[in-house]
C-alpha cells in the first residue's frame, strides 16, 4: 500500500468537510420543514389502571393499524387500542 501524499490528503479532508457541512444543512432543512404544528383534537385522558396491594395486573394487546397522531392519519403500533 502506497503512502498518502500531503496533496491526497488535503483533497480527502476538503470533501470530508463539504460533506459535513451539506448533510448539515439537509438536517436544519429537513426539521425545519416538518415541524409544523397542526390543530388537532383536545388531549384526552387515558383509562386510568391503578395497583392493588402494590400489583398492577395489566393484559396489553399489540395491534397495528390506523390511528390519528397530531391531526394526522398514520400505522402504528397501539396497545389496547390506544397510544
Amino acid at each position: 500500500m502506497k503512502p498518502i501524499t500531503r496533496r491526497n490528503a488535503l483533497v480527502l479532508g476538503g470533501i470530508g468537510a463539504a460533506s459535513v457541512v451539506a448533510g448539515g444543512l439537509g438536517l436544519t432543512g429537513a426539521w425545519t420543514s416538518a415541524i409544523r404544528p397542526t390543530g388537532g383534537e383536545k388531549f384526552v385522558e387515558p383509562k386510568s389502571l391503578r395497583s392493588v396491594n402494590g400489583r398492577l395486573e395489566v393484559r396489553l394487546a399489540a395491534s397495528e393499524g390506523q390511528v390519528h397522531i397530531a391531526g394526522r392519519p398514520a400505522t402504528a403500533l397501539s396497545y389496547n387500542g390506544g397510544l
